[in-house]
């Protein structure tokens, strides 16, 4: 994946804060048993949209964006974020090609203008990201994922 000058290191940052299949599941509770293992609980768990996964090319397996978790497991709404943001690809003349995530992982980590009016510290320059937004006010990131989705199609 190749990332524009103005966020260098942004892919190594989220690569770095994201959570492994292991720490995903110790923080939800999941325990392997024969009926799922925990690739397959996992794998499941994205599907369902339920969590929010991106393909490490270089580790050969997926990883899991810091932005969704708290303490207690994932963030209230989560769902209902991830699958208008699955929408995004494959369908309709502007869809997106994005089988490993990556670029809707940047677009939730980069900074955007629709939440600019939403900051309140004058002494930083960019708006908050929608990762940031959405751990504050997920309505407000759900409508604008979900208004994005209805003009890919």
């Amino acid at each position: 994946m190749t990332v524009s000058s103005s966020f260098e290191g942004l892919e190594e940052r989220i690569l770095y804060s994201s959570k492994s299949s292991a720490e995903v599941a110790q923080l939800l509770n999941f325990s392997p048993s024969r009926t799922f293992s925990l690739r397959s609980w996992v794998g499941n768990m994205r599907r369902l949209h339920k969590l929010w996964g991106v393909w490490s090319a270089e580790d050969r397996v997926f990883v899991y964006p810091a932005f969704q978790f708290n303490q207690r497991g994932t963030l209230p709404r989560l769902q209902e974020m991830l699958r208008p943001l699955d929408d995004w690809v494959g369908r309709g003349p502007y869809a997106l090609s994005d089988e490993d995530g990556w670029q809707r992982t940047i677009w939730l980590y980069r900074p955007n203008d629709y939440f600019a009016s939403m900051q309140n510290d004058k002494n930083v320059t960019e708006p908050p990201t929608p990762a940031q937004m959405f751990a504050n006010d997920p309505e407000l990131v759900i409508r604008l994922v979900e208004g994005i989705a209805v003009t890919v199609w």
